[in-house]
């Protein structure tokens, strides 16, 4: 009984078959700039694949045309360095799109999970990002931990 338990606490953390969720929310704000535009990031990190997987749609007016866009490293509130492109090999990038991220390494991996990765959109009128949105894991809903915590205090109770 102890083994089942086990297994239903740990199907509580939210990673499931190595693929973990991940969401942005995006908006001038992040950047320091006036922009309106809105939008949403999400992704999912599979960790026997080690891919990132993200699509994103932004909406609303942009200030300028759309230049290059990137994942950036950094807290949350802070600017950092690029370490992942995905716009257009031309240049420019959709509102709606999705990129995938192969190959992440160990260090890429903690960053991701610590929060401290943010998408950029950058434009014309901000060329240093008009809009942006910290990336964050999603938190396992709450019910699965519930069902863990009743699984292990009925293992606990039949002893």
């Amino acid at each position: 009984m102890k083994t089942a338990a086990l297994v239903i606490a740990a199907g509580a953390s939210g990673a499931l078959a190595g693929v973990t969720a991940f969401e942005a929310t995006i908006d001038g704000a992040q950047s320091g700039t006036p922009s309106t535009a809105t939008g949403v990031l999400t992704g999912e990190y599979d960790s026997v694949a080690n891919t990132f997987s993200f699509s994103w749609d932004i909406t609303g007016p942009l200030l300028g045309d759309q230049t290059v866009s990137h994942i950036h490293r950094a807290p949350l509130g802070q600017s950092g360095g690029v370490v992942f492109g995905f716009n257009d090999p031309g240049g420019g990038w959709p509102l709606s799109g999705s990129a995938v991220w192969t190959n992440l390494t160990s260090e890429n991996v903690t960053d991701l999970f610590a929060g401290n990765f943010y998408a950029n959109f950058h434009t014309s009128a901000h060329p240093g990002g008009e809009i942006r949105g910290q990336i964050f894991v999603v938190p396992a809903p709450a019910g699965l931990g519930a069902i863990g915590l009743a699984g292990l205090c009925a293992a606990r109770r039949r002893r």
